[in-house]
């Protein structure tokens, strides 16, 4: 049996929630050994609160807003979020790659030779590869609801989508990884050490992703103890470069209000190394393929039917399709 979570029907739960329920209701899992379950989830619940639907579920009447709304109250920003996402069935997502662009408009005279412009492209494959994460639950915490909603929506969706986001940073392409922005041939570089300070050398960054890149930029990356330093900076004066810390404006439950350098959204992550950062245009430059997050238990996994053991596995399959590797520039040596 497979039970799918849709992002757009129904009362709105979270993953936790709807593998809970399934359990409460009795639908999900029972005692019978052998038994093999599967939740599925949609590709763009992944950072979204998801609504819960089955098979033979009467149908509603339903108006559906366009968009999605910003919540103070969201999930905090992840590094998936910053990417244009999409969903796939492929294996193999083959796309065209823009490598260089040079504009030559120019006025011209009547009957005048009109300029050449160059725009080099090339096609590129992107192989869907698979992040996913085992554990092992007793009887005794599947019957404990609450607490079943709290590990599946706090561990396991927590392992997979952090990893994710590793990935779509550092991934090499080596051993069934993904190629991550970092290590696409083609992004542009800065050396901070070319520059006055981090600050700056983030600035000529952004710089280069308009100039070179002729897109404008979305986000900045860095490091969270990089972060940390910044936030430190002081002038001559002592005063700090960035908010005071007693004047930070706070949205719902406490969370800071969005975090901005050179008025960009500024995502401190420690998925990227320290000492290193990186602008670009993130939804126009790249795109996330997906296939939705598949959560699967069994109790015939090993002699867990003798112990009273499931066995909970999430799998992710995803790629990075990096159509313009200008919109992107690398900072290094951040000091």
């Amino acid at each position: 049996m497979e039970i799918f979570i849709s992002p757009s029907d129904g009362p709105t739960q979270t993953i936790g929630q709807a593998f809970a329920d399934r359990c409460q209701s009795g639908g999900f899992w029972t005692s019978k050994s052998g038994q093999n379950q599967t939740l599925s989830l949609d590709a763009t619940s992944l950072h979204t609160r998801a609504t819960f639907t089955a098979s033979g579920a009467s149908l509603t009447s339903i108006q559906k807003l366009p968009g999605v709304p910003g919540l103070l109250d969201q999930q905090p920003l992840s590094v998936l979020d910053l990417f244009d996402q999409a969903r796939t069935n492929a294996r193999t997502i083959r796309f065209i790659k823009e490598t260089s662009f040079t504009n030559a408009a120019a006025a011209v005279a009547e009957e005048g030779l009109k300029p050449d412009a160059t725009l080099a492209v090339e096609e590129e494959d992107a192989t869907m590869r698979k992040i996913a994460v085992t554990i092992k639950v007793t009887d005794e915490m599947l019957a404990d609801h609450e607490q079943m909603r709290s590990f599946v929506d706090s561990r396991l969706g927590y392992m997979v989508s952090a990893y994710a986001d590793s990935e779509l940073l550092n991934g090499d392409g080596t051993s069934n990884r993904i190629v991550g922005i970092l290590n696409v041939s083609g992004i542009q570089t800065h050396n901070s050490s070319e520059s006055d300070s981090a600050l700056d050398a983030i600035q000529e960054a952004l710089t280069k992703v308009r100039t070179v890149g002729h897109i404008e930029p979305t986000a900045v990356v860095v490091n969270a103890t990089d972060w940390g330093d910044f936030q430190r900076t002081k002038d001559n004066s002592g005063q700090y470069f960035f908010n005071s810390p007693m004047g930070v404006t706070y949205g719902v439950r406490g969370r800071a209000a969005v975090q901005t350098m050179w008025g960009f959204p500024c995502m401190a992550t420690s998925h990227i190394a320290q000492g290193t950062a990186v602008v670009g245009n993130f939804r126009m430059g790249a795109t996330v393929f997906l296939r939705g997050l598949t959560i699967e238990t069994t109790n015939s996994n090993e002699d867990d039917f003798k112990y009273n053991r499931v066995a909970v596995r999430a799998e992710l399959r995803l790629t990075l399709a990096p159509y313009k590797p200008l919109a992107f520039c690398a900072v290094t040596n951040i000091a």
